[in-house]
């Protein structure tokens, strides 16, 4: 099992793992407004809600965990 991990941080850092492969979907449960604690899904919705798409309670949002702040980035930002 670690020589697995292994292999897939290799390739991860290598750049041999196709971009898609790394966004994580997650449903809004609550109206933006609403998230307390800014968890990884409500920054991405944010991040889309600054870009000027509409959001919606049930709606899927995609992204990207990433280094740095915030951690992550949506994938659904128009024009980028």
């Amino acid at each position: 099992m670690q020589a697995l991990v292994r292999r897939r941080l290799a390739d991860l850092k290598l750049g041999r793992v196709p971009p898609e492969k790394l966004i994580v979907c997650q449903t809004l449960s609550r109206e933006l407004a609403a998230y307390r604690s800014p968890s990884p899904a409500a920054l991405a919705a944010r991040q889309l809600a600054e870009s000027d798409k509409d959001l919606r309670l049930g709606q899927v949002v995609r992204f990207v965990y990433t280094l740095g702040k915030p951690g992550v980035r949506a994938w659904d930002i128009p024009g980028e």
